[in-house]
């Protein structure tokens, strides 16, 4: 970087730690309005839409300053500091958030979709102006250094730059940041690089390089004819979409294969970030030549080639996509078991690289587009054009994050095998199409050449088209067992579907593949084990028998029912109304209705794919067919909600509160196991109600299941733990009380007298004895530990530690 200015290396090393700034708010800002909003994709996407309309608006807002005459590095420096000022500030009023938007949605007559619109509109306020503020950066920057001549392609750099201070966000923020500091020390960190960045500008601001003009550097040069300036404010608006699509696509892809953890998203806009600033940086260095007028045909000619390589690889990455959990369980077992790596370095650096090989190389030709268009304007155009560029590429995110979540994956997945292929597919026809809109601008290739070409390379593409390997995709490689032995393709898909031939039946079959708004659910089942099986993202959410008559010892269907079941036995109120948050098979569902003292069961189900896939458990639940169609009569009311989110929202008063999410590490449920959940679900709880919350013995270790435990006793000071010989999970029940009565002998929870008429109800007998329980002794043998055995974690002499409890902003 010869021939800059002085003020150059400083405006670059402020432009870099301001993307790294930025991203590191972003995804704690997300983990924090993820508790209030929900972890649904309609309040992530507004989330993503919000953050890209407020940079639009901000853009606006210094393009409107630049033209009343304000400096460009002043208007930079004031939105850098209050950024970080912003991040600091949020941590000081963000615990009064929750109390704030209460008060202002807590009218009951409103019904619950008014109530979270407007719950939703009022939080995604609280990112309007630091988004704001953010997207009057580039503009600033870019007018600064255009009016001191700097080299056509500085615009370019500068914004390469930020990319890379982004993408280096993603991956501290993701990966280090919040799993080892939490979220509020990590807006700290993030706000110190904040303050860092416009610190860095201190001595270009104490010198007079603001004033002084670099002359002479480039010639004067005539502008661009709006009509040729409108196709490259197109074409900006096309790679923005793109970009946003592909990242969308690749999450869900990454969340199928790897597991819905926030590794996932991590790992996918990380490489994402990373390789578009790596190729904007790279074909700003090789393509645009210093000191060289561009022609737009010359970068019609580039545009050509990277959106012609950009097609070529993502098209070869669904052959690629394949092979992936192959290639994820082989690497992660070569790492830990010829290279002697940790089991949690193997897990990241594998995932990272698959991610990485799929994302890298379509991402990083696409990263080199909107740079070459503004090499080629930002000579010879003024600020309104450069400022038309950036906005189309905003606007163009935008529409690629609803487009992708709302209409492309959704509805092809119900058109075609799966819907992140043909999403794929279609963004491989978009930059086709990108590529030869390019050849004939360049003068390389007529329009009816280029019509006929797209016609039969689409149509050569798809017919090309790997078919979807939906069996092997689903199976969640994560949760297969690290192999001693590496195995070929072959061998690996053999053993990942366990494909046996069987005295009483044939290998594994695929009976349900969807892939939702939120994440993909299938249905299995392998005759041999005499299973079905449910699963989201890969990982098994619950094992009934396919045939009920038959033994299925790997079938967890007595923790189903014992979770619905337990609460509605001992709870000391009747048990007239219920909620159940998370569906699984439906089994938990159906021991609740199989009580006729149940009036009304309200089912949380963050995805409305599991409500399709019930009819395949119906042999082994007999209200699968109630909780699938509903009724006018049906005392099930079911709702596609985040289960913390409903609570929030509602008003309504719950005799017994069941809660089955999945693991305490996955991204969607974290937030379902931290103290400050509980405390919300017993706010909503009557006096006397009870809570039930499942919680897995496996893939945990003894201090985080003891915090679990703890945090949960911190809550519910009455609290039984009950687990079944045959099961490897606890229910554990609290009681919304808080005297602590009938404290000796038996626990306060339990009436006996009450238990024994309950169980006399037929169906919910059945049931019970279905799973070996006859009586209330049977049922009292699976109490594990009472009130006075559950201690919190550094619970002595009444002492609590509550850096020990399982909270939200560093969940486990």
């Amino acid at each position: 970087m010869t021939n800059r200015f002085p003020a150059y290396q400083y405006i670059l090393t402020a432009f870099f730690l301001s993307g790294l700034s930025s991203l590191i708010l972003q995804v704690a800002w997300q983990r924090i309005l993820n508790r209030y909003i929900g972890v649904a994709l309609p309040s992530v996407a507004a989330v993503v839409v919000t953050t890209m309309a407020g940079l639009a608006l901000g853009a606006i807002m210094a393009g409107y300053l630049i033209r009343k005459g304000r400096n460009g590095l002043d208007i930079y420096a004031v939105s850098q500091f209050l950024v970080a000022l912003l991040g600091l500030a949020a941590l000081l009023w963000q615990g009064q958030m929750e109390a704030l938007i209460s008060s202002l949605t807590a009218e009951t007559t409103m019904t619950l979709p008014i109530v979270y619109t407007l719950r939703l509109f009022l939080l995604v306020l609280f990112l309007i102006l630091p988004a704001t503020l953010i997207g009057a950066c580039y503009p600033a920057l870019a007018h600064y250094l255009k009016e001191r001549r700097a080299l056509k392609e500085e615009a370019a750099w500068l914004y390469c730059f930020n990319l890379l201070g982004s993408a280096l966000g993603a991956i501290l923020g993701g990966f280090t940041l919040i799993p080892s500091l939490g979220i509020a020390r990590t807006v700290l960190v993030a706000s110190g690089f904040g303050f860092l960045a416009w610190l860095s500008l201190i001595p270009v601001l104490k010198s007079g390089e603001m004033g002084r003009l670099a002359k002479g550097i480039l010639p004067d040069v005539a502008p661009l004819a709006m009509k040729t300036m409108v196709p490259f404010i197109a074409i900006s608006f096309a790679g923005g979409a793109l970009s946003m699509v592909l990242e969308v696509a690749f999450t869900r892809l990454f969340m199928l294969i790897c597991g819905a953890s926030s590794y996932a998203f991590a790992s996918t806009l990380s490489c994402q970030l990373l390789a578009l600033a790596v190729g904007g940086l790279f074909f700003t260095y090789c393509l645009v030549r210093p000191n060289q007028r561009m022609t737009d045909k010359q970068a019609y000619r580039i545009l050509l080639i990277l959106s012609g390589l950009a097609a070529l690889s993502l098209y070869f990455s669904l052959f690629l996509i394949q092979v992936l959990p192959w290639a994820v369980f082989t690497g992660q077992s070569f790492l830990v078991n010829q290279l002697s790596a940790s089991p949690t370095v193997a897990f990241l650096a594998v995932r990272i690289l698959a991610a990485a090989s799929i994302i890298f190389v379509p991402c990083l030709c696409l990263g080199g587009i909107f740079p070459t268009i503004v090499s080629l304007t930002s000579e010879r155009e003024g600020d309104e054009q450069l400022l038309k560029l950036y906005l189309a590429n905003l606007f163009g995110s935008v529409g690629g994050c609803l487009l992708a979540g709302f209409i492309l994956l959704p509805h092809l997945a119900r058109l075609f095998v799966s819907g992140i292929e043909m999403t794929l597919y279609l963004s491989v026809l978009a930059i086709l199409f990108l590529s030869l809109y390019s050849a004939v601008k360049a003068g390389w290739m007529k329009t009816p050449q280029a019509l006929i070409s797209l016609a039969v390379l689409g149509a050569a593409g798809s017919i090309c088209l790997p078919s979807w390997d939906r069996e092997l995709l689903s199976r969640g490689v994560t949760f297969l067992p690290v192999g001693e032995k590496l195995l070929t393709p072959v061998q690996f898909r053999a053993f990942a579907l366990a494909e046996k031939k069987a005295k009483r039946g044939g290998p594994f079959q695929n009976l349900f593949y969807r892939e939702g708004l939120n994440s993909t659910v299938s249905v299995g089942s392998m005759s041999e084990r005499n299973i079905i099986f449910l699963k989201t993202d890969g990982k098994t959410e619950a094992t009934l028998p396919e045939d009920p008559a038959l033994p299925a010892p790997e079938s967890d269907i007595v923790s189903q029912i014992l979770l619905g079941s337990l609460p509605v036995l001992i709870c000391p109120l009747q048990t007239k109304s219920v909620l159940l948050i998370g569906l699984g098979s439906g089994a938990t569902a159906g021991a609740i209705l199989d009580s006729q003292e149940v009036e009304d069961l309200t089912v949380a189900e963050l995805e409305e794919a599991v409500f399709e896939a019930q009819p395949y458990f119906a042999r082994s639940n007999g209200h699968a067919d109630e909780i699938f169609r509903g009724s006018k009569q049906s005392r099930l009311n079911k709702i596609a909600i985040d289960g913390r989110s409903l609570l929030s929202l509602t008003r309504k008063p719950y005799q017994v509160i069941v809660c089955q999410p999945g693991e305490p590490w996955l991204a969607g449920s974290a937030h379902l196991y931290t103290k400050e959940f509980w405390r919300l679900a017993k706010s909503r709880l009557e006096k006397g109600g009870v809570f039930c919350q499942w919680l897995q013995l496996y893939s945990i270790d003894k201090n985080n299941l003891d915090s679990l435990i703890g945090t949960f006793k911190a809550v519910f000071s009455e609290t039984l733990v009950f687990r079944n010989a045959r099961a490897d999970e606890l229910c554990l029940i609290g009681l919304n009380e808080d005297d602590q009565q009938n404290r000796n002998g038996a626990p306060g929870l339990l009436s006996l007298r009450q238990i024994e008429a309950r169980l006399s109800e037929p169906s919910l007998k059945k049931t019970l004895i279905y799973i070996g329980v006859h009586s209330w002794p049977e049922l009292l043998a699976t109490l594990v530990l009472a009130p006075q055995s559950c201690r919190p974690p550094g619970d002595k002499d009444g002492e609590l530690d509550p850096a020990k409890l399982n909270g939200d902003d560093r969940p486990l």
